[in-house]
């Protein structure tokens, strides 16, 4: 993972939060774990379906990140996902690979598995390119 990309997932408070653990990020592919806690569950006890949409979001944005040069970043733009089986503990692992990238959109593909290796969902989501905004206050990470 290169210095930039790494500051990227270290700075992002949400993903920190949920605990979201970033793997690889080069050349378009990324890929994220998630080991599963209580919290992270429905009443089922499955993993929640807001978990996985934000995992698949979270990968898919640092693959399209993976392919942006210094001074731009991404934003999502449009989402769909597919939910296939029930996320389970105790650990989701989630691929992504860009499928097209532009100067302004990229489309990335995020698959997620579980533990037995069996695909949970698939998601299909594109990225705004935007110029960084160096200039932004940073956001208190501690505050409640």
């Amino acid at each position: 993972m290169t210095k930039v990309l790494q500051q990227k997932t270290t700075r992002q408070g949400f993903s920190t939060h949920i605990g979201f653990t970033p793997g690889e990020y080069a050349n378009g592919i990324a890929t994220q774990y998630l080991e599963i806690k209580a919290h992270h569950t429905q009443y089922q006890n499955n993993v929640h379906g807001g978990v996985i949409a934000s995992l698949i979001d979270n990968c898919a944005g640092g693959a399209a990140s993976s392919m942006v040069p210094q001074g731009k970043g991404v934003v999502t733009a449009d989402m769909h996902i597919n939910y296939l089986r029930p996320g389970t503990a105790p650990q989701l692992r989630a691929r992504g690979r860009v499928i097209k990238s532009g100067r302004k959109l990229i489309v990335v593909q995020v698959e997620v598995f579980n533990h037995n290796g069996q695909m949970c969902a698939i998601g299909t989501l594109s990225f705004a390119v935007i110029d960084h905004r160096a200039n932004q206050p940073p956001v208190n990470h501690q505050q409640q």
